[in-house]
């Protein structure tokens, strides 16, 4: 029975991979639960994942935790992502706690460098916010440095940041 159900799984995958849906097929193998809960994949999806593909620790938690669901969507978003070396402080939280951290991460909206004013509140979709601090080209979010930005063609914007804002809630 296991052998059947491996074989059915490995004829599916090569069914992805030869019609053309490679990204799609290698998401599944990354995903420990994908066959569970499939990720949707759209083009700010596939940007997404594209971005993620050079940070592989940033793609396995977005998959594990979630978000990767959340910002496919056609809604604008902000994600300031950790750098790999940050997220390997959080890399083997269970997949609840991580959502929340990653969530933390989120705000609604499209800022891109530019449009991030001093002492501006944004709410993130863990539920509270984080605060920009500005000083003439430079920004950060909660005090962390952002050292690196990215905005997809559709509706996200990624700023890479220097470590983990932490959610109040588990603090």
């Amino acid at each position: 029975m296991k052998r059947g159900a491996g074989l059915l799984a490995i004829l599916i995958l090569l069914l992805l991979f030869c019609s053309g849906t490679t990204l799609r097929a290698q998401q599944l193998l990354n995903s420990p639960i994908s066959l569970v809960t499939p990720v949707p994949v759209n083009s700010t999806a596939n940007e997404l994942i594209q971005f993620a593909n050079q940070r592989p620790l940033l793609r396995e938690l977005l998959i594990q935790s979630g978000i990767l669901t959340t910002l496919s969507n056609d809604k604008p978003y902000t994600f300031f992502a950790p750098t790999e070396a940050a997220l390997q402080e959080i890399q083997y939280e269970s997949a609840e706690k991580l959502q929340t951290i990653m969530q933390h991460h989120i705000v609604p909206g499209r800022y891109p460098l530019q449009n991030l004013k001093d002492g501006a509140l944004l709410p993130t979709l863990a539920g509270d916010s984080v605060m920009v601090f500005r000083k003439f080209q430079a920004a950060a979010i909660n005090s962390i440095r952002v050292n690196g930005s990215y905005e997809t063609a559709n509706h996200i914007v990624v700023h890479t940041i220097e470590d983990i804002l932490k959610p109040k809630k588990l603090e």
